[in-house]
């Protein structure tokens, strides 16, 4: 140690000072030197018990140290660690960068309620953590004008007040005692109205203090209409006694400027039982103030905040009133793409077109947007590399990958990297394209429907997490409406393989002599995919004045290539017009992948009507079920139909 240094030159500068008159003979002064060499031995001997006291305090800090490093708190759902690499982050970070210090600041903003719930902890700075770093600056003061160089970036001004923010919190250690941590508590869990928890809260244990300890936890604020707003807290007791009558006030802070303009009534808080809980509200609150603004709720036993194991009875967090810059109006296109069959396998094909209209003063910019597939199946690998388009530009990047929420529910959450921007009073198409999974990589997902749509606010999750929109020079949100309430685009069918069909007329299309065997119509059926098809029926409509009322007709479909009739019937003219001639082949004829074949339609038509004019005879494939047919080797299991952009498909001739 330096101590004894010294010393030691002490002593040797000592020795020199006397060490002349010794050889000078002066015996006298070695009484003198005696004194002093005792002295200094007293001295070194106090000097190396300190040293060793200083190593036992060493010892004891290093144990606190080892222990506070593995405190732990854990509930249902909640658990706070702290260690020495969380309590401060000693680095600048923007967009784009990434590391374990992105994490530590990704979960103090989203235990703060600033980083979004449905968001993944990862160690990139992307925009969603942009936009919670910009969030906290504007609530702390960092930033006030709209172009700051600082805006969205994590520097030395944002770090020291996310380090003050998040030692706000307090933890209740193992042993019973309070410990502020410089991590905070994350989310509140969300506890619904009843006397106590279930599973009941836990107390510190094991249970040493006796207090009672009132934490506000779960604080929500809402705006039930416009200019008034609702606030409540749920108080817990994490104490092991009861509490007394107490108060529980709220106060809020307009523009987070630290100072408290609005303060109602405090709320009574009644006796609460260790481990239970209580709701206080305050409602219809008038605030009109557009920003962003604080609200603290504060809970007390003993009407006071001052008791020695209240180091945790006051809450804050903020909320936003946003100015009237007008709304973002989103719609579905009814048309593009129409309902489709989709071969599995297939790349880039179009899933839906969604429209949004800035009905408002200034331009409007789309971050993020969810979308869900809906099915009545499990296939949750049917569609990847879901993107959106703005014409043939892609806004990217890709979609998350479809996450299952239930059997029949799919989340894709976009976070585009060039925002969807929608100029105002225009209306903006985007078009969602996807690539479908082969037969082989998903199976299940052959003969399946879905529909891509953005879920409204009559349906869960809402619109609100669905689509935000902001405002782009004001970077307010804006209100979002959708029409119609659940923006749904048409369906889309995946299969195996496709069955194709087409339809012609064989010989004279006008002056047309009758016969017994008229073949008047081709059908061809082409097939492609991942297998051969199995053709099981067809339906004709028949309509026109040629066919004569309340008789019979015979009608019959020919395997054009052998000539043989594969199915016939006789059938009234009425039953032929209202809802057609069902053709069931007696063995569903193969058609096999990459092939297709031609049948024709034969009709009796020589005792069709003569009129003094042109007498006609239109038939037609009139709806989806007009062909049933099956992938190859499932026809007795399934009947697929024909896709609906494709019907009516009809053909018309005339007699003589």
């Amino acid at each position: 140690m330096n101590i004894i240094k010294k010393f030691g030159f002490l002593i040797l500068f000592m020795g020199i000072l006397v060490l002349p008159n010794i050889t000078n003979g002066q015996s006298s002064n070695l009484g003198l030197i005696s004194d002093i060499i005792t002295s200094l031995n007293a001295i070194t001997g106090q000097v190396s018990k300190l040293e060793n006291e200083i190593s036992n305090v060493k010892k004891e800090i290093n144990n606190v140290m080892g222990f506070v490093g593995n405190i732990a708190l854990s509930t249902q759902d909640l658990s706070v660690f702290i260690t020495p690499e969380n309590v401060i982050i000693n680095r600048s970070m923007s967009l784009g960068s990434r590391g374990k210090e992105v994490k530590q600041l990704q979960e103090c903003l989203k235990n703060m309620g600033f980083f979004p719930d449905n968001q993944e902890i990862t160690e990139y700075y992307g925009k969603t953590t942009e936009g919670a770093v910009i969030k906290f600056q504007e609530v702390e003061g960092i930033i006030s004008l709209k172009d700051d160089s600082g805006k969205g970036k994590f520097g030395p001004k944002t770090s020291a007040s996310i380090a003050k923010s998040c030692a706000k919190n307090t933890i209740i250690a193992p042993t019973g005692t309070s410990s502020t941590s410089t991590l905070p508590i994350k989310n509140p869990i969300k506890y619904s109205p009843a006397s106590s928890f279930s599973p009941a809260f836990p107390a510190p244990n094991p249970l040493t203090s006796t207090p009672p300890d009132l934490i506000p936890f779960n604080l929500n604020a809402a705006s039930p209409s416009s200019g008034v707003w609702d606030f409540a807290g749920t108080i817990v007791n994490i104490g092991n006694s009861s509490s007394n009558i107490g108060q529980t006030k709220l106060r809020i802070d307009l523009l987070s400027d630290g100072t408290w303009d609005i303060l109602p009534s405090n709320q009574s808080t009644n006796s609460i039982a260790p481990r239970a809980f209580e709701i206080e509200q305050w409602k219809n609150l008038a605030i009109t103030s557009v920003g962003t603004h604080k609200y603290e709720v504060c809970a007390d036993d003993l009407n006071t905040t001052t008791e020695s194991n209240e180091l945790n009875n006051c809450t804050s967090s903020s909320f936003i009133i946003y100015p009237p810059i007008g709304t973002l109006t989103a719609s579905v296109d009814s048309i593009i793409p129409a309902e489709q069959q989709l071969l599995l396998g297939s790349v880039g094909v179009s899933l839906g077109q969604f429209k949004f209209t800035a009905n408002s003063i200034e331009d409007i910019r789309v971050d993020t947007l969810r979308i869900t597939a809906t099915t009545s199946v499990s296939s949750p690998f049917t569609f990847t590399n879901l993107q959106f388009y703005d014409g043939a530009t892609k806004i990217g990047p890709i979609g998350s990958p479809l996450v299952a929420t239930s059997t029949s529910f799919y989340m894709s959450d976009f976070s585009f990297g060039n925002s969807m921007i929608i100029p105002k009073n225009v209306t903006k198409t985007f078009t969602l394209r996807g690539d479908i999974s082969s037969y082989a990589t998903s199976p299940s997902s052959h003969n399946k429907f879905y529909n891509f749509q953005i879920n409204s606010a009559n349906t869960s999750p809402n619109l609100v997490g669905d689509l935000k929109g902001y405002g782009i020079t004001s970077s307010f949100q804006v209100p979002v409406s959708a029409v119609p309430t659940t923006l749904q685009a048409n369906t889309q069918h995946t299969l195996r393989t496709k069955l194709t069909p087409s339809m012609s007329t064989l010989g004279a299309t006008s002056n047309r002599v009758r016969s017994a065997n008229d073949d008047i119509s081709k059908l061809t059926l082409g097939v492609n995919g991942d297998t051969g098809a199995e053709f099981k029926s067809v339906n004709f409509l028949f309509s026109g004045k040629a066919i004569p009322n309340s008789t019979t007709i015979y009608v019959a479909l020919v395997d054009a290539s052998s000539g043989s009739t594969l199915v016939s019937t006789n059938i009234k003219t009425s039953i032929a017009t209202s809802s057609g001639v069902n053709l069931v082949l007696p063995t569903p004829y193969v058609i096999s992948n990459g092939l297709s074949h031609d049948f024709k339609l034969r009709v009796d038509s020589s005792n069709f009507a003569n009129g003094t004019g042109s007498d006609s005879l239109s038939w037609q494939l009139a709806s989806t079920s007009a062909i049933l047919w099956a992938a190859q080797g499932n026809s007795s299991i399934e009947s697929i139909g024909l896709e609906a952009r494709i019907i009516p498909m009809t053909n018309t001739v005339s007699y003589q």
